[in-house]
């Protein structure tokens, strides 16, 4: 069972740590920060190993869409993705 909890603990934390880390180790921060967020995530899951290594990977899929979405939003892909969504709904509705 996932402990919904402890993933959204770790996915702040992993966003936290994610940009102090950017300023600190630019060229290792995404790795480094979701490495500690996802053993945080694994120990507060409190469980087996197998289910603080489901918890550590949710954080890690989650932070990282987080993070795209940041991305897209402050570069302004998010025009070209909306024009792209809009034609994508125009074609599959048959009009």
């Amino acid at each position: 069972m996932i402990d919904q909890k402890s993933v959204i603990i770790g996915v702040i934390l992993g966003m936290v740590l994610l940009f102090v880390l950017g300023y600190a180790i630019p060229s290792f921060s995404g790795f480094t920060a979701l490495i500690l967020a996802g053993i945080l995530v694994g120990y507060l899951a409190n469980q087996d190993l197998k289910n603080g290594a489901i918890h550590g990977a949710l954080v890690g899929l989650f932070t990282a869409a987080l993070t795209m979405l940041i991305l897209i939003l402050r570069t302004g892909g998010s025009q070209k993705i909306a024009g792209l969504l809009l034609i994508l709904a125009l074609i599959t509705s048959g009009s």
